[in-house]
């Protein structure tokens, strides 16, 4: 059994019927998929800012 909110998401979807609506989705998956990237760079950049951990042994 499909949720509400699973439904309504799979209403608003449609298959790509020429070529220019498939290269405007690519579009669209590419530019997603480097904000996506630059959010992980970004979190992983923020990670190691706060990480005050010593990595030298010998400063212990």
């Amino acid at each position: 059994m499909k949720e509400g909110g699973e439904e309504a998401a799979n209403a608003d979807v449609t298959e790509p019927n020429t070529p220019a609506d498939i290269e405007k989705a690519r579009a669209e998956l590419a530019a997603e998929r480097a904000k996506l990237e630059a959010d992980r760079a970004r979190l992983a950049a923020d990670g190691t800012l706060r990480d005050v951990t010593p990595t030298d042994p010998n400063k212990l």
